[in-house]
């Protein structure tokens, strides 16, 4: 009786292992499910989203900077030596040669003091002729734009003949072909430049005291005036083409500034433009 009922015993507890064991060791046995068995969206690379070519082919507006902004874009750097240099070491920041201080005038002086009617009364004592007349609705009205003025520089001597183009608060001006535009380089020393230079304007029989930059920028020769390029001269970028002579072998144009005018960028006064004018009104040329 015993020997029976340890074998009906065993008998079942074998029944019941079947029902658990076995399952679960198949279950075991199967191959895990391979990533190629996966749905094609799990799978799919949410971040390689094609970009339109549209998106870099608009035109973007560049922002308008001043000269000394536009000075500190080209200033090549020194070359580093990088054998000697440690690695990790910052490359210093290239390093600007300040402009030579000049005195800058009064301009807190009225306006009326200077108006066209007393332009005698401020003319040079030395010269008699060199007047320096203030920009707004005055200056602006005598070297009106599509005027072609005689601009002198005083450190060189050399005349050259500059139509103006453009410009609200200062002159944009341009040569009017190719052989003013070799004076001019001749003028900066042989590379463009934005050393403020006092000049003469002489137009409508009238001498007035000035200041310019050797520093074509904003423009393309090869292009459209007044169409939006790309890689307008002097690091202007994309934008209008501020480039209206063409054939003088000048991309862009320069500025002019008089008596009281004002940068583009900030709408404010530049100093060493206005000593530089006054080095020209007191010249006696």
């Amino acid at each position: 009786m015993n020997i029976r009922k340890t074998t009906a015993l065993v008998s079942a507890t074998l029944f019941l292992t079947s029902f658990t064991i076995m399952p679960a060791l198949a279950i075991l046995a199967q191959p895990s499910q391979r990533v190629s068995d996966l749905p094609t969206a799990v799978l799919q690379d949410q971040s390689a989203v094609p970009v339109s070519a549209a998106l870099f082919e608009s035109p973007r507006r560049q922002t308008t900077r001043d000269d000394a902004e536009l000075a500190a874009l080209i200033v090549k750097p020194a070359p580093v030596d990088e054998a000697a240099a440690p690695t990790g070491t910052p490359t210093p920041a290239p390093t600007i040669a300040p402009t030579p201080a000049l005195a800058a005038p009064d301009l807190a002086q009225p306006e009326e003091a200077l108006s066209r009617s007393q332009s005698s009364l401020d003319s040079n004592a030395a010269s008699g002729a060199i007047v320096r007349l203030p920009w707004f609705g005055e200056a602006e009205t005598v070297y009106a734009k599509g005027e072609v003025a005689t601009v002198i520089d005083l450190e060189t001597g050399v005349r050259l003949q500059i139509q103006r183009t453009g410009g609200h608060n200062h002159a944009d001006v341009e040569t009017i072909d190719a052989a003013e535009t070799a004076k001019l380089l001749q003028v900066a020393g042989g590379e463009w430049n934005w050393t403020r230079r006092p000049i003469i304007v002489e137009i409508d029989g009238q001498r007035l005291a000035a200041s310019m930059t050797c520093r074509p920028h904003a423009g393309l020769d090869n292009q459209p005036a007044l169409e939006t390029v790309r890689n307008r001269s002097g690091g202007f970028g994309t934008g209008v083409n501020y480039d209206s002579v063409k054939g003088n072998d000048m991309d862009g144009h320069f500025d002019i500034h008089f008596y009281k005018s004002r940068t583009h960028g900030t709408n404010s006064v530049d100093s060493q433009h206005q000593a530089a004018i006054q080095v020209a009104y007191k010249s006696g040329m």
